[in-house]
């Protein structure tokens, strides 16, 4: 693996990590607004429901981020 290839390769994944970075943070966004709406006067059914939705989408994103970390860690201390 020539130098341009770990360029495109560490490049890659930084927009990996940037996109679902963006994920999780907007789904833990999401998690805390469908959270003060439950507490509030309106509809619980829907909030709730979209709470739990964002909060595992939010756990997954964040799975994820974790998995691309670690194989790119690795992928440094091998080569």
């Amino acid at each position: 693996m020539n130098q341009q290839d770990k360029v495109a390769y560490l490049q890659k994944k930084v927009k990996q990590i940037g996109g679902i970075s963006i994920a999780t943070l907007l789904s833990v966004v999401l998690a805390l607004i469908s959270r003060n709406y439950v507490h509030s006067n309106v509809d619980h059914t829907l909030w709730s429901i979209m709470s739990i939705i964002a909060i595992v989408v939010a756990s997954l994103c964040a799975i994820l981020l974790l998995i691309i970390v670690i194989k790119l860690i690795l992928t440094m201390f091998k080569n």
